[in-house]
């Protein structure tokens, strides 16, 4: 009991009463974990990360989600959160019809985040869901809605002006997390208390500090402190020759010498010891009827300020200065030295009392569940195929067989950036076309070197360039400023005497050429200099989920469904039977990963995938055979390269994409242009020679809408058919 008021009536203690200290958060969270598992009834007061608690995890499930609806793995996966409250079994049981209609719900979420803000948002999934039923149902419910809710308002304020997407929501958690200081008195997502039950609470010290409580416990302030030399915090100390507060940048390393270093961790580690004597005071001091603290004799306990509070005494009691300063104190026997300290504690027991806590016994050692001896030792075998047909492909992945050694293990986009899906040149490098007589009647790109590092250079600086710039070349010339002095490594040109000559302005020469070429044939006169910053996308990047419904499909699938969607004539049905008779032979399954060079949008409104090639088409160091960047020569080279099934697989993304961003107003017959193919170094300008309605250096393709459809379908696991989906 504890006395009850002024009255001196005495009342039973309550789990309220109770508050247990601790230094950092992580140790709190340990502590209520223990009480619970003992039946006692604990909560974190202060201190923990809301973020790190199971509703972050939903809410994250939540906007994933919303951010991709027509992804059936995030579907699913909502459907089981606490905001779509299915079951496992019903989930597994879900048809077609039922898993559109979740994704439905989740586009229309989308739809209401982008048109009427955050808090529209939040109150729309919160009433729909109905997820306070399904939450309260749980058996920490309580902890729970208190968490959402907590989320809620954490992510209603990072919009200041009510706009933000969900992946700009989703960031907002990450970014949260990563800078969260749980234990510091202003942070956001210091964790609340879910309601006023009866419980102990669990807080930092650091929390606790101006605060009273009825009964408090310190359980582990005999644990050494954090110290520098072990690398646990960082080495921050006031230098004794300035006086001035100091940190490391180094963490205490051999700077300038490994003496220098050791003196460094050796005052940060005295800051350190004065934190926890500043801690332990605090600890101490918390309490209106009882304080209980724990001592454990551990090997470096004797660093800790209660082992400096309790055994840097002299014979008399007294603090021994010397002692109190010192590194570490003689605790090896601290049981026996408290049960010496009958002058410091008092005789009476009334006002601190010394008990031992449990008496240690040396146990027994397990000798097994009866069943007999163990057998001897073997080798654990792997008795199951492990399922290896799931990759992270991109096309250049699919075309070079997973050969990882033909690309940067390390790129995000498996070398689908940039020119790593163009073939090796042989005539790369400092070959060029030497710079004649005729010179000038090539288009100017032409006489500068091959290479993937040089159609590296082309993507980059065309992603930069402001298309409708007035002053075209003067952008060109600025984008490649911003690149640097390793981009004018790829320009260098033999000149007429066979000395290395600058190409630099024939290059902005030639991405002029090419960006003021009319496109022609389905894409009519326009040029890339006629579309403005407002009608395109730069390499638009995009992760398409691959075998939904379960069935991988084949390259050579792929290859069927191409051909039986082109005429007999068409310049790519051999190249898609060499497909279909399996000329690449892998199943596709898992997810594709791409980058687009360029999606742009025509005035009729079509959408049209673009990509940059800078192929080099005919022999190094001579000019182009006349025919080499015309219709047939260009078909020739999208064949050897299979181009065509980058296009397709481009095509199947940017229909998903716009199926989704555009709603039941998305009809792919009307919106899907088809796909251009730019060679540039066969497109010379307005004056680039063009045959039946075909530019040199443009391979245009009028993709059949319901090739698209079925494509989509045969990718997500459906079996291959004709029509529209």
């Amino acid at each position: 009991t504890i006395p009850a008021g002024p009255d001196g009536a005495h009342r039973r203690i309550r789990p309220s009463d109770i508050t247990v200290l601790v230094r950092r958060g992580w140790e709190g969270d340990r502590a209520v974990a223990a009480l619970q598992a003992r039946g006692v009834p604990a909560v974190r007061s202060r201190g923990s990360s809301v973020l790190e608690a199971p509703a972050a995890d939903q809410w994250r499930t939540l906007l994933r989600a919303v951010a991709q609806p027509t992804d059936s793995r995030w579907a699913r996966s909502f459907a089981l959160s606490w905001f779509g409250g299915l079951s496992a079994d019903a989930v597994a049981a879900l048809d077609d019809s039922g898993l559109s209609a979740i994704q439905d719900r989740l586009r229309a979420w989308a739809d209401v985040l982008l048109s009427h803000g955050v808090g529209a948002f939040l109150s729309t999934t919160w009433i729909e869901s109905d997820v306070a039923t399904h939450v309260l149902g749980l058996p920490d419910g309580d902890r729970a809605i208190t968490d959402l809710e907590h989320l809620s308002e954490i992510l209603r304020a990072a919009a200041h002006d009510g706009r933000i997407s969900a992946t700009g929501l989703l960031a907002v958690l990450e970014a949260s997390a990563t800078g969260q200081q749980a234990d510091k008195d202003d942070d956001v997502a210091a964790r609340r208390i879910e309601s006023d039950d009866e419980a102990v609470q669990v807080m930092t010290i650091f929390n606790a500090k101006g605060l009273e409580f009825p009964i408090v416990m310190v359980p582990i302030m005999w644990k050494t402190p954090y110290r520098a030399k072990n690398g646990e915090i960082d080495v921050i100390f006031r230098d004794p020759a300035t006086n001035r507060r100091t940190f490391d940048l180094t963490g205490g390393g051999a700077w300038p010498d490994e003496e220098a270093g050791d003196e460094r961790r050796r005052l940060a580690n005295v800051e350190a010891l004065g934190q926890d004597h500043r801690l332990l005071y605090v600890a101490l001091t918390r309490a209106k009827h009882r304080t209980v603290v724990w001592w454990a004799s551990l090997a470096d306990s004797g660093e800790s300020a209660l082992a400096h509070l309790l055994f840097a005494r002299d014979t008399d009691q007294m603090i021994d200065t010397e002692a109190f300063a010192s590194p570490a104190v003689d605790a090896a026997d601290g049981n026996a030295m408290l049960s010496a300290r009958t002058p410091l504690f008092g005789t009476d027991g009334t006002l601190i009392e010394v008990a031992e806590h449990g008496a240690w016994s040396a146990g027994t050692v397990w000798g097994g569940d009866g069943a007999g001896a163990p057998g001897d030792l073997a080798i654990a075998t792997l008795d199951r195929a492990l399922d290896r047909t799931r990759h992270r492909w991109s096309f250049t992945a699919v075309t070079r067989h997973l050969d990882g050694t033909t690309f940067d293990p390390y790129d995000a986009s498996l070398a689908d950036r940039g020119a790593a899906d163009e073939a090796h040149d042989e005539g790369a490098g400092a070959t060029a076309v030497a710079v004649g007589p005729d010179a000038r009647r090539l288009p100017s790109l032409t006489t500068l070197p091959a290479g993937a590092e040089f159609g590296t250079l082309v993507h980059a600086v065309l992603e930069r360039v402001d298309f409708a710039a007035e002053d075209l070349a003067g952008a060109v010339e600025r984008a490649l400023d911003d690149l640097g002095r390793p981009a004018s490594a790829q320009l260098t040109v033999a000149g007429a005497d066979g000395r290395p000559s600058d190409g630099r302005p024939l290059f902005v020469s030639g991405l002029v050429e090419a960006i003021t070429t009319p496109l022609g044939s389905h894409l009519g006169d326009v040029r890339l200099c006629d579309i403005g910053p407002g009608r395109r996308l730069n390499e638009l990047s995009f992760e398409m989920p691959l075998d939904s419904r379960g069935r991988p499909a084949a390259v050579a699938d792929i290859g069927r469904c191409i051909a039986g969607h082109l005429e007999p004539g068409d310049l790519l049905a051999p190249w898609a039977a060499a497909l279909a008779d399996g000329a690449i032979d892998l199943d596709l399954a898992g997810h594709l990963t791409g980058s687009i060079d360029l999606v742009l949008q025509l005035d009729d409104g079509r959408f049209f995938v673009v990509d940059y090639k800078s192929n080099r088409l005919g022999p190094a160091g001579a000019p182009p055979p006349p025919g080499a960047y015309g219709r047939a020569g260009l078909a020739d080279a999208m064949a050897e390269h299979h181009y065509p099934l980058q296009a397709l697989l481009y095509e199947v993304a940017l229909h998903r994409y716009l199926r989704w961003r555009l709603g039941g107003s998305y009809d792919v017959t009307d919106r899907l242009g088809g796909a251009a193919y730019l060679f540039v170094r066969g497109m010379s300008g307005p004056t680039t020679p063009q045959v039946e309605g075909h530019r040199d250096g443009v391979f245009d393709w009028q993709v059949p809408a319901p090739l698209v459809t079925e494509l989509s379908d045969l990718l997500d696991g459906a079996p291959a058919r004709r029509g529209v989906s």
